[in-house]
């Protein structure tokens, strides 16, 4: 069983390596990525969202997934569609990667 501290744990890692992953992919592509932390509307237990903006891009980490938003793009990814927040990570990478050609 996991316990709430455990989970988290496991949260914020999930968002900390998304975000420093995304971070490197965009700069690599030649994007000027910025970004902030926003205190999650289910309260100060629960761990901030993080924004990436970069061009017209909006890159959105929460807790349980992440959104794209852009012109004409408004792509979610979510956990309970993925086996684990690893393969989440993964096809988030892989649509940021297809959506900045070189």
């Amino acid at each position: 069983m996991v316990t709430e501290a455990a989970k988290s744990e496991l949260v914020m890692d999930f968002q900390d390596r998304l975000h420093k992953d995304a971070w490197c992919l965009l700069l690599g592509k030649g994007a000027l990525p910025e970004s902030a932390s926003l205190p999650n509307p289910d309260g100060p237990s629960s761990p901030n969202d993080v924004k990436v903006t970069f061009g017209r891009y909006e890159l959105w980490i929460y807790e349980d997934g992440a959104s794209i938003l852009g012109p004409s793009i408004d792509q979610r990814f979510e956990e309970a569609d993925f086996a684990n927040l690893e393969e989440l990570h993964q096809a988030v990478l892989v649509f940021l990667e297809r959506l900045l050609p070189v």
